[in-house]
C-alpha cells in the first residue's frame, strides 16, 4: 500500500478508526453514569413503594422482599456516593434528593424493626436520620412545596425514632424545628392544621410516655424553676432545657432483672411471636403506636446495650459501621444472627386498625411459624362491650373496630382532631371474644387484656391441656385507678396494669403522685425491686399451689417479668390507702388466670416489697403495711 503525503495509508483497510476525543469520552461516561443511577433509583423506589402492600403476617412472605429492598438501596446509596460529582453535573443531583434516599433507608430500617423486633435496626434508622439533620440535606427545601412535604415527613419519622430510643432532649429540639417548619410551609390552611396536629400529638405523647424522671444530681431540684420544669406548659425549647436535668433511664428488659431466679431444669422456652393490638377509642397515640402498645413494645424487648454487646462479641459485620450513615450496611444482616445470640427479641405484629378476621389470621400464621419450644403472646388494649344479638346470649368481649384518636393529657380530643363522640356499637365482625381463642387452645398461649370488660376471659373453657395464662386488668382504663396518678397525667388513657408491666418503678411513682426521683433514691429503689422480684420468683417456684401453667411460662424471661410485675401491681394497689377523694385504688385489682396462690400474694415478704419501697421514696403513709 502506498502512503499519501500526510502519512495515511492509501488502502482503506489500513486506515485507523477515528478516535473519540477526551471530551466525548467524558460525555459518554457521564450519560452512562446518569442512566445507571436513574435505573437504580427507579428500581429501589418501586420496591420501596411495594412495601405498603405486603401483609403484616407471615414472616416468610415479607422478609425476602425487605431483604431485596435493602440490597437495592445498598447499591443506590453506594453508587451515588462514588459518582456524586458526575451526578451533580449530569442530572443536577441535589442535596435534598440525597436526603430523600437516606430518609427512605431510615424508614426501611424502622419498619423492619417493627416487624422483626430487633432494636439494632432501630439504631440503624437513627444513624441515617441523624446524618440527614447533621448534614442539613433538607435545609434548602423551604421554597419547593414537594421538598417541604418531604422535610415535614422526615421530622415526624425522626421524632418517633427518638421516642423509641429515649433521646428526649433531641426529641424536643426536633419538635421545635418541626413546629417552625410547619409555620414556614406554604400549604393550605387545612394541611397546616394537619401538620400542626401531628406536632402536638408528638408533644403530648412525649409528655406522658415517661412515668417517672431521674434527676441527674441532688441539687437539680433547686434548678427546676430556672429550667422551666417538666410540666405540660412552655415551648419545646423550654422542655429541651428542662430535660438536661434528667438522666436517661432505660425501660427495656435487662438480664439482671430476670437473673438469679430459681428456675427448674427443663427444656428452654422462648417467646417467639408477639401480637400487640391497640384499638381503644380514647387512646393517646403517635403514628401506629397507641400508648399502651408503645409501653408493651418496650417491655418485651431487651435493652439496646445488651444486643449491642452480643453484636460486638458475635461475628463481625461484612462492612463495619463507623458511626456514619455513609458507611452503614443496608442489607439488613446482623453480625450476630439469632442462632448465635441468647438475647433475641420476639417477632412482633403491631395492629391498631384491625377486625376479628385479620386478628385470627395473624394468630393462625403465628402458630404456623412457631418453632418447637416457642410461645405466642397476645396483648389486647381495647374497649370492653357486651352486645345483644336477637334473643341469644350477649356477645361479650372487646371491640377491635375503633381506631385510636389524638387526645390531650386530660383525655380530651386535641384541637383539630375528630371529636371524641361516643363510638357507635361495632359490628360482630369487630368483636373479639374468648370463644375466638378456642382454635388455638392446642398450643401454648400467653394472653394480656387491658380493657373495661375482662371478666369473660376468666370463664374461658377448653378441652385441651396446653399451657394458658391470662393477665387481666381489674378496672376500666377510663376510670381513676389512682387520684394522684390521674392528677399527674401519668396514665392519659393508658392502663395502670400496662404501666406496671412496662415500668413498675415508674408506675409506683405515679401511684404515689411522684413525677421524679433523685439519682441515689432511684438506684436504691431499682435494686430493691430487683431483690424483691427474685424473692417473688422463688416463692412462686417453690410454692406447691402455683398452677402448672404459670410455672411453665415462668421459664421464659419476658413472661416471667410480666407475671412478677403483675404480682407487684396487685399488691401495691391492694395496700394503697383510701385517698382524700374517697377513691380506693385497690377496689378492682388485676388478676391472673389461673389464679396465683394466695399464700404468695398475701405473704409478708411480698407486702414488704411495697412497704419498703414506699419508705425509700418517703411516702410510707400512703400504704397500709399491716
Amino acid at each position: 500500500a502506498h502512503l499519501l503525503f500526510d502519512g495515511r495509508c492509501e488502502n482503506s483497510a489500513c486506515r485507523s478508526r477515528p478516535t473519540m476525543s477526551e471530551a466525548e469520552l467524558e460525555q459518554a461516561e457521564l450519560e452512562q453514569t446518569v442512566a445507571k443511577y436513574k435505573l437504580l433509583k427507579e428500581r429501589a423506589h418501586l420496591l420501596f413503594d411495594g412495601l405498603r402492600d405486603l401483609p403484616r403476617f407471615g414472616q416468610k412472605l415479607w422478609e425476602p422482599y425487605f431483604r431485596r429492598t435493602f440490597e437495592e438501596y445498598n447499591h443506590l446509596w453506594t453508587f451515588q456516593q462514588e459518582h456524586r460529582a458526575l451526578l451533580e453535573r449530569g442530572c443536577g443531583l441535589r442535596r435534598a434528593e440525597v436526603g430523600e434516599i437516606a430518609n427512605r433507608i431510615g424508614q426501611l430500617y424502622y419498619h423492619f424493626y417493627l416487624r422483626q423486633g430487633d432494636t439494632l435496626y432501630l439504631d440503624e434508622a437513627f444513624i441515617f436520620y441523624e446524618a440527614i439533620r447533621r448534614r442539613q440535606y433538607f435545609a434548602q427545601s423551604t421554597e419547593d412545596p414537594e421538598l417541604q412535604l418531604r422535610r415535614l415527613r422526615y421530622y415526624a419519622r425522626f421524632a418517633i425514632v427518638c421516642v423509641l430510643t429515649g433521646r428526649r432532649m433531641l426529641l424536643f429540639e426536633l419538635l421545635s424545628e418541626f413546629e417552625a417548619a410547619v409555620q414556614q410551609s406554604r400549604f393550605s390552611e387545612r394541611e397546616v392544621e394537619h401538620w400542626d396536629l401531628a406536632v402536638r400529638e408528638l408533644g403530648a405523647f412525649a409528655q406522658v410516655e415517661r412515668a417517672m424522671a431521674v434527676l441527674s444530681s441532688d441539687d437539680a431540684l433547686d434548678q427546676e424553676g430556672a429550667a422551666g420544669g417538666g410540666g405540660s406548659g412552655g415551648s419545646f425549647r423550654d422542655k429541651c432545657l428542662a430535660e438536661s436535668r434528667y438522666l436517661f433511664r432505660s425501660r427495656r428488659l435487662w438480664p439482671e432483672m430476670v437473673a438469679g431466679h430459681c428456675e427448674p431444669r427443663t427444656e428452654p422456652l422462648k417467646l417467639h411471636e408477639v401480637i400487640l393490638v391497640g384499638t381503644r377509642s380514647r387512646q393517646l397515640k403517635v403514628a401506629e403506636l397507641p400508648l399502651d402498645v408503645f409501653r408493651m413494645l418496650l417491655a418485651l424487648e431487651w435493652d439496646a446495650s445488651v444486643t449491642k454487646r452480643e453484636e460486638h462479641n458475635g461475628k463481625k459485620r461484612q462492612q463495619q459501621q463507623a458511626g456514619d450513615a455513609s458507611k452503614a450496611p443496608l442489607n439488613g444482616e446482623r453480625a450476630a444472627t439469632p442462632a448465635h445470640r441468647c438475647y433475641v427479641n420476639p417477632h412482633k405484629y403491631v395492629l391498631n386498625r384491625t377486625d376479628a378476621a385479620q386478628l385470627l389470621l395473624v394468630l393462625s400464621t403465628s402458630y404456623a411459624e412457631l418453632p418447637p419450644g416457642g410461645v405466642v403472646l397476645l396483648y389486647l388494649s381495647a374497649d370492653g362491650l357486651a352486645m345483644q344479638l336477637g334473643g341469644e346470649e350477649p356477645l361479650c368481649g372487646v371491640s377491635l373496630g375503633v381506631e385510636s384518636r389524638a387526645v390531650s393529657l386530660a383525655g380530651e380530643a386535641l384541637v383539630g382532631a375528630e371529636p371524641l363522640a361516643t363510638p357507635t356499637p361495632p359490628s360482630p365482625s369487630c368483636v373479639f371474644t374468648p370463644a375466638d381463642l378456642a382454635p388455638f387452645a392446642r398450643m401454648p398461649l400467653f394472653l394480656v387484656v387491658e380493657s373495661s370488660n375482662t371478666a369473660p376471659f376468666l370463664r374461658r373453657q377448653t378441652s385441651f391441656s396446653s399451657p394458658f395464662v391470662c393477665l387481666l386488668s381489674g378496672c376500666s382504663v377510663d376510670s381513676e385507678e389512682s387520684s394522684a396518678a390521674a392528677a399527674n397525667g401519668q396514665l392519659c388513657g393508658g392502663g395502670m396494669m400496662t404501666l406496671f408491666l412496662h415500668d413498675p418503678l415508674g408506675a409506683f411513682c405515679a401511684l404515689c403522685g411522684l413525677s421524679e426521683l433523685p439519682k441515689h433514691v432511684c438506684s436504691r429503689c431499682d435494686q430493691h425491686l430487683l431483690d424483691g422480684f427474685r424473692l417473688l420468683a422463688r416463692l412462686l417456684f417453690t410454692c406447691s399451689e402455683t398452677p402448672a401453667d404459670v410455672v411453665y411460662f415462668l421459664r421464659e424471661p419476658f413472661l416471667r417479668s410480666l407475671v412478677l410485675r403483675l404480682v407487684f401491681c396487685r399488691t401495691a394497689l391492694a395496700m394503697q390507702k383510701q385517698s382524700d377523694e374517697g377513691v380506693v385504688a385497690g377496689k378492682a385489682l388485676p388478676v391472673c388466670a389461673p389464679a396465683l396462690p394466695e399464700s404468695v400474694l398475701s405473704h409478708t415478704q411480698t407486702r414488704a416489697i411495697v412497704s419498703t419501697l414506699a419508705e425509700l421514696m418517703g411516702v410510707p403513709t400512703l400504704f397500709d403495711a399491716s
